[in-house]
């Protein structure tokens, strides 16, 4: 399993996470940071092409 969603904040890269994990890490980077879930940025990288799909 690969980690998948990568998570931005301020075009800044704050971590690589798996899809059973991203929704708790970003409750856990939303307090750290102190900002709304929705301030980040998510993509999914599809490990079987190139192509970035972006989720919100």
């Amino acid at each position: 399993m690969k980690r998948n969603n990568t998570v931005i904040l301020n075009e800044v890269l704050v971590g690589l996470y798996y899809d059973k994990e991203l929704d708790r890490m970003l409750n856990q980077l939303s307090d750290y940071y102190q900002v709304d879930k929705h301030d980040f940025t998510i993509s999914r990288v599809n490990p079987n092409c190139y192509n970035r799909e972006l989720i919100t």
